[in-house]
């Protein structure tokens, strides 16, 4: 299983867990719980990408 913390460098607490990861990419924008951000968090089947939206 797979933690995922939030990209905020000011946050950095777990938004979620991932156990299967998907076949091909994808890609997941949602509100933090913690700190409220927006954040993408990519997924490709190697490898989890994670970018805050305010830093773009």
């Amino acid at each position: 299983m797979e933690k995922v913390k939030c990209p905020n460098p000011k946050c950095g607490r777990r938004i979620f867990d991932i156990e299967v990861m998907p076949p091909g990419k994808v890609v997941l924008e949602m509100k933090c719980r913690h700190c409220g951000e927006i954040v993408q968090v990519g997924f490709s089947p190697k490898k989890i990408h994670k970018r805050n939206r305010r830093q773009e």
